[in-house]
């Protein structure tokens, strides 16, 4: 993959973690970017966003301690969660655990999961009561 019009565009003083990051969207980009131009017009295309999508990842996480898993079905399975979440009606779970491919119990897991995420995003939590030390 030529690199060359990324690094054209990224600042020279970049973090070495977004570099890295510009360089996989640039990948991912180039490869998806269905144009119908020639191959320079797409990896130019493809810098472009990357720059754009590594400085609003620098906007938003800049300064935080960032941890990317490297194990993409566990974020694939996440989705799958929220999906078959979204579609549960309370009497629709064997159909959903078909459909999704799982068992009944997995989807049982799912749901009661999902429930204890949902109600976590509804109640506040109270303030603790300060502790008594012992005089």
């Amino acid at each position: 993959m030529n690199y060359a019009p990324l690094y054209d565009i990224l600042p020279k003083t970049l973090h070495p973690t977004l570099a890295e990051t510009a360089e996989c969207l640039y990948e991912a980009l180039a490869d998806a970017l269905a144009l119908g131009e020639s191959l320079a017009a797409r990896e130019q295309a493809a810098a472009m966003i990357a720059r754009e999508q590594v400085a609003a990842i620098a906007r938003r996480m800049g300064g935080a301690n960032v941890y990317f898993p490297k194990d993409l079905p566990n974020l694939l399975l996440s989705a799958r969660d929220q999906a078959l979440w979204s579609r549960f009606t309370g009497n629709n779970l064997r159909p959903l655990a078909r459909e999704f491919g799982i068992s009944d119990q997995r989807a049982w897991q799912i749901v009661k999961e999902q429930r204890r995420l949902e109600r976590e995003r509804r109640q506040m939590s109270l303030p603790l009561p300060p502790v008594k030390e012992d005089e």
